[in-house]
């Protein structure tokens, strides 16, 4: 059971490193030119993030649609929503830098949320 743990939240530290690449991309972030540092140090965040909302996944009694939504809120209200307006208030980013950061990180959770869930989709023993 552990060792299908790490493999799935090295799964989901993939997905979430090749999203937010994908986006940094599309959006032509600043971010994609920082260079391997700033992916280190992502993938590393990437990978607390997947172990947690998997450790969730796993322990959760929701399933499907519920299940998908609480990845989904918990993920961007905590990972994006409330950093991003702290960050505003304490005169971090400005309101245009802002709503910016939280449109890409509203796309990559919900991205996200739905293919995690696959990737730990529990197995129901047939009888």
């Amino acid at each position: 059971m552990k060792t299908n743990l790490w493999i799935k939240t090295a799964l989901g530290t993939l997905l979430l490193t090749v999203i937010y690449t994908f986006l940094n991309i599309f959006f032509s972030a600043s971010e994609v030119t920082q260079g391997t540092q700033a992916l280190l140090w992502g993938t590393c965040a990437n990978f607390l993030i997947a172990l947690l909302l998997g450790y969730y996944i796993l322990n959760s009694t929701l399933s499907g649609i519920k299940l998908s939504l609480s990845v989904f809120l918990i993920y961007f209200l905590i990972g994006h929503f409330n950093i991003l307006i702290e960050a505003y208030i304490f005169n971090v980013t400005d309101r245009e830098q802002t709503l910016f950061e939280l449109l890409r990180g509203l796309l990559a959770t919900a991205i996200f949320s739905p293919l995690y869930i696959f990737i730990f989709r529990k197995k129901h023993n047939q009888e």
